[in-house]
């Protein structure tokens, strides 16, 4: 029986592990290709993974997100919240607050909650809209008899 030493099995992995890291290194298109085959082959290992990695890191998922939409990380975005008051505009609620921007500039308007900044969002940055959809809301208000319609 052929016994191995413990120390040379040590070094050829470390050898086999160093030679992987460079081949990956030096050939990142089959890297990805073999990735993607992999990713198209195993969807649900590929959620369960997935759904673990954001459980175990919502830090990291978090900052990832803020970083692919404005370019920068959870830290600054943070900070800039804080400069604009840490307080929604609309509302004044400390909870769940997000950036506003102007869609055709770019540029960070202030602060709101993600209730008022997804009502703007789905109204659109034209202050028309907005003066009409509160002209509507007014007139409703105002209205002392009308067709109502419940749930049923």
């Amino acid at each position: 029986m052929h016994l191995v030493n413990q120390t040379t099995m040590a070094q050829t992995a470390k050898q086999r592990l160093e030679y992987q890291r460079q081949w990956r290194k030096n050939n990142p298109d089959k890297v990805r290709e073999y990735n993607q085959t992999w990713k198209k082959n195993n969807p649900d290992k590929v959620q369960e993974y997935s759904a673990k990695y954001r459980k175990n890191n919502p830090d990291k998922v978090r900052d990832n997100s803020i970083r692919q939409s404005w370019g920068f990380g959870a830290d600054h975005y943070d900070s800039l919240i804080a400069e604009f008051g840490g307080k929604c505009e609309c509302c004044g609620t400390t909870k769940d607050l997000r950036l506003d921007h102007c869609h055709k500039t770019g540029l960070i308007r202030g602060v709101l909650c993600n209730t008022h900044n997804l009502g703007l969002g789905k109204i659109g940055d034209s202050i028309e809209d907005v003066r009409a959809l509160l002209y509507y809301m007014e007139k409703q208000e105002r209205r002392d008899h009308g067709h109502y319609v419940t749930k049923g």
